[in-house]
């Protein structure tokens, strides 16, 4: 995987699975404070995410958030067309991405 970050927040880049490429664009959400009143929770920064790949016009969704103290991004993935899987449009699991060294 390879990433930029622009100023606003705007994220591109590309990550390889085999022979398949995926192009990534999203921006960097900031952290979003609760709702003390009604004893909601703050959000810490997370990403949206939209990942396609050209070869089978399969795309995703993915909404996610870094974990306090962790260099981990955990959140959720939702399949909006051509599942690599062929699973059903709309179909989501868990994804936690995190850095590997070679």
């Amino acid at each position: 995987m390879q990433f930029e970050t622009h100023s606003g927040g705007k994220v591109t880049g590309t990550a390889n699975l085999g022979p398949i490429e995926f192009a990534i664009e999203g921006v960097i959400t900031p952290p979003a404070a609760g709702i003390p009143a009604r004893a909601a929770p703050s959000l810490p920064e997370g990403i949206e995410l939209t990942v396609t790949v050209a070869s089978t016009g399969s795309v995703y969704k993915l909404r996610g958030y870094f974990l306090t103290g962790s260099n981990h991004i955990v959140g959720t993935v939702v399949g909006i067309s051509n599942d690599l899987g062929l699973q059903p449009v709309g179909t989501s699991g868990p994804f936690v991405l995190f850095p590997v060294s070679k």
